[in-house]
């Protein structure tokens, strides 16, 4: 599956407001991941964290680094479907293109 964003800044929009939706907040920032999420997995910090937000945390560094990650993406299917609709529709939008990807960007957009 080839996986599109136009390019980094869609990226990183589209991470942060997944990582928001599950209510990860600093972990993400217009240029990339903070500190504070390369240290939870450069160190193994994610045992701290529910298994959903985990394998979030894992998919967005999956999406980040621009490869599918089979392992991260099998994980979705062992979690209820409604803790996980918002990765799972950011992969379809990711999966269609850049358009699909703004679309999706202005329907999750927090306010």
């Amino acid at each position: 599956m080839n996986y599109v964003f136009c390019d980094r800044q869609q990226t990183c929009a589209a991470i942060g407001v997944l990582l928001q939706r599950e209510g990860l907040v600093g972990l993400w920032t217009s240029s990339g991941p903070t500190m504070r999420a390369a240290t939870l997995i450069e160190r193994g910090g994610l045992s701290t964290y529910a298994r959903e937000h985990r394998v979030v945390i894992l998919a967005a560094f999956a999406i980040w680094g621009a490869e599918e990650d089979p392992y991260v993406f099998s994980l979705l299917d062992v979690l209820p479907p409604s803790r996980t609709t918002t990765l799972r529709s950011l992969l379809a939008a990711r999966a269609a293109g850049p358009a699909a990807v703004n679309r999706w960007l202005q329907a999750n957009e927090l306010n």
